[in-house]
């Protein structure tokens, strides 16, 4: 009788440890699925919101029909060594130095071109450098080409609004400057295109392309560094 007991104690024991480790193994798998389905929430996250934006601006208009193709073909073949922006007083002086737009092969001054477009064939001239969201809206300073009291730039808004500001002419126009057929040179290519000026003036704005997809890697802006 007392050994029954005893036999009866002992299974009541084991019985009891195996529902413990079962409850125990059931609750940390409960746990690792929780952190697992926690991690994977925040890798869609990180992969899915991009915390930053790119302003753009689309200048095919400013090129001669006549000089689009080859450029577009420099582009293409990754032949785009620099791109400068700067203000000019209606056309009315040459570009400034490229010293002055900081344009050298390999260097980000920050600026660059995105090709857009259903065909691939419009140019946007894309500020490079990711703005956070937090930032309703974000100056660049610009060089200009003749003397001038201040520091010109352009200010983006988050909204799709663009403007540039600086001397403060009537006749101050934004223009782009592209450095094609990398070389070995000083400059680092052997010849440039030069945009018309933009057709707004200083106290005006105009619409700009907003991106806010991750394009430090993109396929599709030039150059590539």
């Amino acid at each position: 009788m007392n050994l029954n007991l005893i036999y009866m104690r002992l299974f009541n024991f084991l019985f009891g440890i195996c529902c413990v480790s079962c409850f125990v193994a059931c609750e940390s798998n409960d746990l690792e699925i929780q952190s697992s389905q926690e991690a994977n929430k925040m890798e869609k996250k990180s992969l899915n919101e991009f915390d930053y934006w790119y302003p753009s601006i689309n200048i095919t208009k400013y090129f001669s029909p006549y000089y689009l193709p080859p450029i577009l073909d420099y582009i293409r073949n990754d032949d785009l060594a620099a791109v400068g922006v700067f203000i000019n007083l209606n056309s009315e002086f040459p570009p400034p130095s490229y010293d002055d737009l900081q344009m050298y092969l390999n260097w980000d001054n920050g600026w660059s071109i995105l090709l857009g477009g259903s065909d691939g064939d419009d140019l946007y001239l894309l500020y490079n450098k990711p703005i956070p969201k937090r930032l309703s809206s974000y100056s660049v300073p610009v060089t200009y080409n003749y003397h001038s009291f201040s520091d010109g730039y352009i200010t983006f808004n988050q909204n799709g609004i663009y403007s540039f500001d600086g001397a403060r002419r009537d006749n101050d126009a934004l223009q782009v400057v592209l450095g094609v057929d990398k070389t070995n040179t000083s400059t680092g290519f052997k010849q440039t295109y030069v945009s018309a000026c933009f057709d707004f003036k200083w106290y005006e704005t105009s619409s700009c392309t907003i991106w806010t997809s991750d394009l430090s890697n993109a396929n599709n802006v030039y150059p590539k560094r």
